[in-house]
């Protein structure tokens, strides 16, 4: 199983240590931009919520003694794309104060939220 109960094992939840890992990954990129403001620690900016969990869900099965299907390596690699982009300035997401709470003191996306939905190029476009 790729999760092993951490009552039982005396560890942390692997799989919320690879998404924490992987939201560590996109702050990293985002830093290297220089030009992005990011919220508190463990969180990203909403724009890079998909990426970020394309990435974790890949190291979870890489973790596993399964093939990885090919949609999901493409996903991870779309994601590590945008990452890069991110960090060469070619796409910008939204800094922290520029997400809509904000305003009100409150982290603007927590990693362990899920999103079906892709970011593209096309749907970055502008930000």
């Amino acid at each position: 199983s790729y999760r092993v109960s951490p009552a039982a094992s005396g560890a942390s939840d692997p799989v919320a240590d690879v998404i924490g890992a992987a939201a560590d990954l996109a702050r990293g990129y985002c830093r290297s931009n220089g030009n992005l403001r990011l919220g508190p620690a463990g969180t990203v900016p909403r724009s890079l919520m998909a990426p970020v969990l394309d990435i974790a869900a890949y190291n979870v099965l890489k973790r596993l003694p399964v093939a990885i299907r090919e949609e999901r390596r493409a996903a991870f690699e779309e994601a590590m794309r945008i990452l890069r982009d991110v960090a060469e300035g070619r796409t910008t997401p939204e800094g922290h104060d520029e997400a809509e709470d904000a305003a009100s003191g409150t982290v603007a996306v927590t990693v362990a939220v899920s999103s079906r939905r892709r970011v593209t190029p096309a749907k970055l476009e502008g930000l």
